[in-house]
């Protein structure tokens, strides 16, 4: 059970640094939205993202303990602005990427 949560935390470490260094970079170069330049759709990522999302899909019942409730509205805050910073990456796809990618996200997330 311990190796379970070491997994999912360093998934979502390995989402959280590209994104803090868009928002470096963002910062940067004084733009009012973050660029996709680090954190991207793309396999290797999606693939990550189906690792740190499986938390809040496992807590998706009730929880009776408080630290249970705590774990499930901290990865539910962790995957909202996890779509927050893809949503400009979708922008700058063209469609047979963003079809391919859309279709691996759905994939993943079935199985």
């Amino acid at each position: 059970m311990l190796w379970i949560g070491l997994y999912i935390a360093f998934a979502s470490l390995v989402c959280i640094l590209p994104m803090v260094a868009d928002l470096l970079h963002g910062l940067r170069r004084r733009q009012l939205w973050f660029p996709c330049k680090y954190f991207r759709i793309n396999a290797a990522f999606l693939t990550v993202i189906s690792i740190a999302m499986k938390l809040p899909v496992d807590l998706s019942g009730s929880m009776p303990g408080v630290v249970d409730q705590a774990a499930k509205l901290g990865s539910m805050a962790f995957m909202c602005i996890m779509m927050a910073n893809l949503l400009p990456c979708l922008a700058t796809m063209n469609n047979n990427e963003l079809l391919s990618n859309l279709a691996a996200l759905c994939v993943e997330q079935v199985f």
